[in-house]
C-alpha cells in the first residue's frame, strides 16, 4: 500500500463493521496483517477504500452506532499528489503531509475532509488514485491501463523536470482553449439569437400582411354585395281581387 516515495503512516478506524476503534501504524517496507477468518482484515481494506473515495454504504456502520469514520495520515507526499491538491484548490502542508478524513452517517450522508478542508466524494476519488493501489487476486488491470503505463515510464525515465514543464505548457494551452471557446461561443450565441429574432420578425410581418389582405378582400365582397342590390327594381305587389258586395233588396 505504498506508491512512489510517500507512506501511509497511520490509519484510524471507528465503528466500521465489527471494529469499534482501531489505530494502525505502518512503517517503511513490507507490512503484513494476519489473522484468522472473521478477524477483520477485509474491513481494513474497506476503510482504506473509503478514504480513497470509493463507494460505501451505511451497512458498514457498526451495529448500534450512528456513524463511522476513517482517518488516514500520509507522510512525504509526492509531486503528483501535490499537483492533484493544487488542481482541487486544496492547500498543501509545508512538511508534505496529508490528512484525509471521511465520516459515514446512518442516514447515508458522507462528510469528507482533506487537510481540514471539506471536499466531495468525487474530489476525494480524484485524489485517491494517486495515493494507494490495492491489488486482489484479479486486480492486475493497473498494468494494462495506458495512463498507468505512462506513469510507470516517467518514473523509470526520471524526467520529472521535462514532465513538469510539459504539464505547465499543457495547462496554459487548455486554459487558453477554454477562453477562446468562451469568446467564440458568445459570438455564435449572439448570431444565433439575431437570426432567430430576424426570423420571428419576418413571420410576424407575413402574418400581418396576410391579415390585412384578408380584411381587404372582405371589404371588397361587401361592396360588391351592396352594388348588386341597388341595381335591381323592386317587384310590384300582386293586385288583389275586388270582392263584389251582395245587392240589397
Amino acid at each position: 500500500m505504498k506508491k512512489g516515495d510517500f507512506l501511509l503512516s497511520n490509519l484510524r478506524i471507528e465503528n466500521i463493521a465489527v471494529i469499534e476503534k482501531a489505530d494502525i501504524t505502518f512503517d517503511i517496507g513490507l507490512n503484513v496483517l494476519t489473522g484468522e477468518t472473521g478477524a477483520g482484515k477485509s474491513i481494513i481494506i474497506d476503510a482504506i477504500n473509503a478514504i480513497l473515495g470509493e463507494r460505501t454504504s451505511k451497512e458498514l456502520i457498526r451495529t448500534g452506532a450512528q456513524s463511522s469514520s476513517v482517518t488516514a495520515y500520509f507522510e512525504n507526499i509526492g509531486d503528483n499528489v501535490i499537483d492533484a491538491l493544487n488542481e482541487l484548490e486544496i492547500p498543501c502542508e509545508e512538511d508534505k503531509t496529508l490528512l484525509i478524513q471521511r465520516k459515514i452517517n446512518i442516514d447515508g450522508r458522507n462528510t469528507c475532509k482533506v487537510n481540514g478542508y471539506p471536499v466531495t466524494v468525487t474530489m476525494l476519488k480524484q485524489l485517491g488514485k494517486y495515493l494507494i493501489n490495492i491489488y486482489g487476486q484479479n486486480d492486475s488491470q493497473f498494468l494494462l491501463t495506458n495512463d498507468n503505463n505512462i506513469l510507470l515510464l516517467d518514473s523509470v525515465a526520471h524526467n520529472e523536470d521535462i514532465l513538469h514543464e510539459y504539464q505547465n505548457y499543457y495547462k496554459k494551452y487548455v486554459k487558453l482553449k477554454k477562453e477562446l471557446k468562451l469568446l467564440t461561443g458568445n459570438a455564435q450565441e449572439k448570431e444565433n439569437e439575431a437570426n432567430l429574432l430576424s426570423f420571428q420578425i419576418n413571420e410576424l410581418e407575413k402574418a400581418e400582411e396576410a391579415q390585412a389582405s384578408g380584411r381587404s378582400r372582405s371589404r371588397n365582397r361587401r361592396r360588391r354585395s351592396r352594388g348588386s342590390g341597388e341595381g335591381k327594381q323592386p317587384a310590384a305587389a300582386p293586385a288583389q281581387e275586388k270582392k263584389e258586395e251582395p245587392m240589397k233588396e
